[in-house]
């Protein structure tokens, strides 16, 4: 599978659960803790870079701990995971061994844009958010629209 074959399965993949996403959003936003002071998205692509991955909320500000319990059943918006043996949702795995691009590194660009498109269809939390990629060559926070 080439680098461009991949992105648009992502894309195509990450496009169909945007409306969940965005319900999930706005569950947090109705449940959203008092105390929480910021939200980072996190994208987290498995270390065997195989192409498994989820996106998931993290609040932070004090007792972070409490902060994600209060919101624990809208926290994740992706999830690629195995269920009764069948891979859900079906995207590709890959061997990085076998490609010529970081699939990490396509996973959390291609899954930036997904969340800055949810977050600004549910119009974000009202305090300020953040988006960031795990396991991969960039590093840091990347600012979303308020």
């Amino acid at each position: 599978m080439t680098e461009t074959e991949y992105r648009e399965v992502l894309q195509d993949t990450l496009k169909g659960y945007t409306q969940n996403a965005v319900d999930m959003i706005f569950k947090i936003k109705t449940n959203l803790p008092e105390k929480a002071k910021s939200v980072d998205v996190g994208i987290h692509p498995n270390q065997d870079e195989d192409g498994m991955f989820s996106v998931m909320i993290h609040l932070c500000g004090p007792d972070l701990y409490v902060l994600n319990k209060d919101i624990a059943d809208y926290r994740l918006l992706f999830d690629v995971k195995f269920i009764g043996g069948k891979l859900q949702p079906n995207v590709p795995l890959l061997d990085p061994d076998e490609v010529s691009f970081s699939i990490n590194d396509l996973i959390v660009e291609v899954s930036i844009d997904w969340v800055k498109t949810i977050w600004d269809l549910s119009g974000g939390l009202k305090i300020p958010g953040y988006v960031f990629g795990d396991e991969c060559s960039s590093t840091g926070l990347i600012p979303l629209s308020k």
